[in-house]
């Protein structure tokens, strides 16, 4: 086993409320094998710290999904490769 699917997904309170929402997109992204976002999220997390947080799920999974930040909103969209 990796040490990658060892680290915690979340490393805080913040990241770990993210996560209810994060986890069933990535399962109906892989089960429709189409892109599913994510958006409108009520966090402080940045932009960026929600594509960290979601690139880790996906690694943590080992999901083959790319993470895309949302253009238009505080949010993420994943894309199954």
């Amino acid at each position: 086993m990796s040490t990658i699917t060892l680290d915690p997904v979340a490393l805080d309170i913040r990241e770990q409320r993210v996560l209810g929402y994060l986890r069933p997109a990535l399962d109906e992204a892989v089960a429709r094998n189409r892109p599913v976002g994510v958006d409108h999220l009520e966090t402080s997390l940045t932009t960026r710290e929600l594509v960290a947080l979601a690139g880790r799920l996906c690694r943590h999974e080992s999901m083959n999904v790319a993470v895309v930040a949302s253009p238009t909103n505080r949010g993420v969209i994943l894309v199954p490769v």
